[in-house]
Formats: structure tokens, C-alpha cells, sequence
């Protein structure tokens, strides 16, 4: 397949994250889920993270997921206490990221879509 140059590159990714199992002490679920990013340009990426660079601690640690909400735009297999989807709207987003295995599993997706896949293939 050729290389396909775009304005704009976005594409699903997945991520999985390990909860905690309420079940079973010391384990985990593993949960999986799908993330839409874009690829920023490397221009306006250097340009956000030296923006952030420059803010002082507090509002840097208040913009800490700048980075997600710019490229993150949509989710699938996200789902409530009810196995009901739930759609992504940035409200429920920032909500999701308040649990430290999503936010992780995101990072981790975003990492592994940017740099070429998971560690090991």
C-alpha cells in the first residue's frame, strides 16, 4: 500500500486497562475499549507542549490532559453500570480520565499508535 499524504490523520486505535477485580483481591480485569485520535502535526505538537512548558505549576497541572482532549475525538466499546454505550462528549471524557486505568490506557494507546505499536511486536 502507498503512503497516503492527508491534512488530517485520524484513526481508531485500541487500548485495554486493568482494573481492579472486586471479585478477586490482587487482580485485574482487563477492559478493552477504542479511542479515535488524530496525529497531530509535529509542528502544532512541539507548539502545545511548549505552550503548557511555559504555564506556571498550578495551571499546568490544571491543563495536565490538554494533549487527550486535542486529540482524542471519539470512543467506542465504552459502556455504562448497565452495559448501555455511552457517548463520548468531552464532559464524560474528563470523567473517564479521573480513573487512573482509563487515563493510563489511554496514554498507553496514544504512545503505542504514535511510535509504531505495542512494545514487543
Amino acid at each position: 500500500m502507498m503512503f497516503t499524504l492527508v491534512d488530517r490523520y485520524l484513526f481508531w486505535w485500541p487500548c485495554s486497562a486493568d482494573v481492579p477485580d472486586e471479585a478477586r483481591p490482587g487482580k485485574f480485569n482487563k477492559q478493552s475499549f477504542k479511542l479515535r485520535f488524530e496525529a497531530l502535526p509535529r509542528s502544532e505538537a512541539q507548539g502545545l507542549a511548549a505552550e503548557l512548558a511555559a504555564l506556571d505549576p498550578d495551571e499546568r497541572e490544571k491543563r495536565e490532559h490538554e494533549l487527550l482532549y486535542r486529540v482524542v475525538h471519539d470512543w467506542s466499546e465504552v459502556v455504562d453500570a448497565q452495559k448501555e454505550p455511552v457517548p463520548f462528549e468531552r464532559d464524560t471524557f474528563a470523567r473517564a480520565l479521573e480513573w487512573s486505568w482509563f487515563r493510563t490506557a489511554a496514554y498507553r494507546g496514544l504512545t503505542e499508535a504514535l511510535e509504531g505499536g505495542p512494545r514487543g511486536n
